[in-house]
């Protein structure tokens, strides 16, 4: 699989879930609430690697999440549609033969504009199988 195949899975794993109530896209998160992105993360891209070329291979990423609401609310919505993610992810079990998606950490909040909008992030891991 090329790095194109993987990037393109892991979107699409995102919107099938249709958990977030937008599409998301690569590395965009659009201006105007509700609005979602998958962003690629650096992060040590293999987990073991054995001398024969194949090993556990890693794709670190999050998902940005922006929203409208700026009260507590808002704010419970935010960060229990990323846990539904996370789950809903996490079940998917192998992702397009790529591999499967763990949660790495919990929603947090991370910006906040002076309209409102907020935007919420949680990271994920897929860990996949590379042979040679």
């Amino acid at each position: 699989m090329t790095e194109r195949t993987v990037l393109a899975a892991l979107v699409s794993a995102v919107n099938t879930t249709a958990v977030l109530p937008c599409t998301a896209y690569l590395d965009w998160l659009g201006d105007t609430a509700p609005a979602a992105s998958v962003q690629q993360l650096p992060g040590e891209r293999w987990q073991t690697r054995y001398i024969n070329g194949s090993g556990i291979h890693e794709t670190p990423f999050a998902v940005l999440y922006r929203t409208a609401g700026a009260d507590t609310s808002g704010r419970l919505d935010a960060a229990s549609a990323l846990w539904a993610l996370a789950e809903a992810l996490e079940a998917l079990g192998e992702v397009s033969g790529l591999g499967s998606i763990s949660g790495a950490d919990t929603p947090s909040l991370t910006e906040r504009d002076d309209h409102g909008q907020e935007t919420w992030r949680a990271s994920f891991i897929l860990t996949s199988q590379v042979d040679t």
